[in-house]
């Protein structure tokens, strides 16, 4: 389903307000043949919640607005996440509904310093180990505290300015993002806070493995020597609850950083920490991400170099 940014902002305002443990409808923990559900709220009193505080006359319009609630992401059935809003005796819990505040809190610029750390620019960080030597790149790796699978990171020097890589990998990116990726099955902006902040939504076809997801907040930062960074994080957000038959994935830090050098050349760091869930073991995420990395960042340069030869095609044309 998709709805405006004006409509999920109305559905976001009623489903805080019907959250609210004061006056919103009632959360407890309920139990239901010897099963205790936590932190949940009957349909039936939703529906008597939704035609007080809206005056809805009928109780069927309530399910239909109920309806949508769900459907936004708000909240869904505490066991079945494919049944609908009833006005009945059945449980529901609410997904967290974060604010602007809160979205921009999670990729703050606390959290961008540590992330600028740990890209490690310098090259002075031990904790990076070589794992190959490319002609055109370095790859590292390193384990992360409390984490199985280790972060990569490249660094790399391509033909490109960092206004064609914000404008391929941030102003367009859902619309150019399968030349570089060819299992990108389908994305969208699912909330726009300004153009350097949004809440982004990625799905993956992986052939033999499950279908991946991704919901993320996206940020792009300037730095005041002309370097840019874009920087991607996980976030749970009720608008895109996960989907059936469909992994979600978490995404520690997606993190690129470039700097125009001279000639028509720029610096590219990228470090990515990605847990692709499921049952795939460590061993072989590890695999897939050293070389996924590395791909990527191949794709990246070819995608400017095709963007910088219709450039200049095109200037060719006008000058006759």
């Amino acid at each position: 389903m998709s709805l405006n940014i004006m409509k999920i902002n109305q559905l976001r305002e009623t489903a805080f307000k019907m959250s609210l443990p004061t006056s919103g409808v009632k959360v407890l923990d309920r139990k239901w043949r010897l099963t205790t559900y936590p932190s949940c709220f009957i349909g039936n009193e939703a529906v008597d919640w939704i035609c007080k505080e809206l005056n809805v006359t009928d109780r069927n319009q309530a399910v239909v607005f109920g309806q949508e609630l769900l459907e936004a992401g708000f909240f869904k059935h505490v066991v079945e996440e494919q049944k609908p809003f009833l006005d009945d005796y059945f449980f529901y819990r609410f997904y967290p509904i974060p604010t602007e505040e809160q979205i921009f809190e999670h990729v703050n610029d606390t959290w961008l310093e540590n992330m600028i750390r740990l890209l490690d620019l310098t090259g002075s960080d031990i904790s990076w180990e070589l794992e190959k030597q490319l002609p055109c790149a370095l790859i590292f790796s390193r384990l992360m505290p409390e984490k199985k699978i280790k972060a990569y990171k490249v660094s790399t020097i391509i033909d490109g300015t960092t206004t064609q890589l914000i404008d391929l990998l941030h102003n367009r990116m859902i619309e150019r993002h399968k030349e570089w990726n060819e299992t990108f099955a389908e994305g969208r902006i699912v909330l726009s806070v300004n153009p350097t902040l949004n809440i982004q939504y990625w799905r993956y076809a992986l052939g033999v493995l499950a279908d991946r997801d991704f919901l993320v907040v996206r940020r792009l930062k300037r730095f005041d020597d002309g370097s840019v960074l874009i920087a991607d994080r996980s976030i749970e957000y009720g608008i895109v609850p996960p989907l059936k038959n469909c992994v979600r994935c978490n995404l520690e830090f997606n993190i690129r950083y470039f700097k125009d050098l001279a000639n028509g050349k720029c610096q590219f760091v990228y470090i990515n920490l990605t847990d692709i869930k499921g049952w795939v073991p460590s061993f072989v995420v590890n695999k897939a991400n050293a070389d996924i990395s590395y791909q990527e960042i191949q794709h990246i340069a070819a995608c400017i170099a095709k963007d910088s030869q219709i450039e200049s095609n095109n200037s060719t044309t006008n000058l006759k």
